[in-house]
């Protein structure tokens, strides 16, 4: 019986070597009609001006500071100031305007990518369209209770950004 299933398996082994030949290699040349490829070194898209974050519920909020506690369990300070920016994630934009969104943010990286050193800048201001409608808000707008993602500059606790998020439910076309 271990004879026939090793032959087996050397059968099947044989008939994929000769369906797919040898391991495939790589090849640096460049594809048909393309004579030049950008340079991309130091281009980045999409750099967030800001670091980590952290998500949780706010516990605290006043005076400059801000605690929340995540779903793990750990309590977290952050000290917030008037240069901390915040946004309210509401409701869920429809599929075709998120396409529509997406489309229109994929031709614009599309035509930067043709000069990437050129438009290093731009392409670093780039951010990807949100499936939510984000407004604007203010550090009053943080209550007690609210779920948030804080991201931070770098290793500081100073609270670069914090997004709001309220508890709406998923359109129905989803």
């Amino acid at each position: 019986m271990y004879v026939v299933i090793a032959l087996l398996v050397m059968g099947q082994a044989f008939t994929l070597y000769k369906l797919f030949g040898t391991q495939p290699t790589a090849t640096t040349n460049q594809p048909s009609g393309v004579t030049n490829q950008p340079d991309l070194v130091g281009v980045v898209i999409g750099s967030a001006d800001v670091g980590p974050s952290v998500g949780g519920t706010v516990t605290q909020v006043g005076n400059g500071t801000l605690q929340i506690k995540d779903d793990k369990g750990p309590t977290d300070n952050f000290t917030t100031n008037a240069d901390t920016k915040v946004q309210l994630l509401g409701v869920y934009k429809d599929k075709a305007t998120q396409q529509s969104e997406l489309a229109a943010y994929n031709a614009q990286i599309t035509a930067l990518m043709k000069d990437p050193q050129a438009n290093k800048a731009a392409l670093a201001a780039m951010q990807m369209p949100s499936i939510r409608v984000i407004t604007a808000g203010t550090l009053a707008d943080l209550k007690v209770g609210d779920n948030v993602a804080v991201f931070t500059n770098g290793s500081s606790n100073t609270a670069a950004l914090i997004n709001i998020a309220t508890n709406v439910p998923l359109p129905t076309n989803y």
